[in-house]
């Protein structure tokens, strides 16, 4: 589902991608994978994954 507006800042939505990086309890940092998703413009930290299958 494809927001137009980001629902916590207001600021308009961009495709791009989105990775997780994870710190681990040993210290070491563990990068989770890349997918496409719709993240705020303006980087609060808002993000909705996209449909594999159906890009809007």
């Amino acid at each position: 589902m494809k927001t137009e507006l980001c629902p916590k800042c207001g600021c308009r939505m961009m495709e791009d991608a989105f990775e997780e990086i994870v710190e681990l309890k040993d210290g070491s940092i563990q990068l989770e994978t890349v997918y496409p998703a719709w993240v705020c413009s303006d980087f609060c930290g808002y993000y909705e994954k996209m449909d594999a299958n159906r890009r809007e």
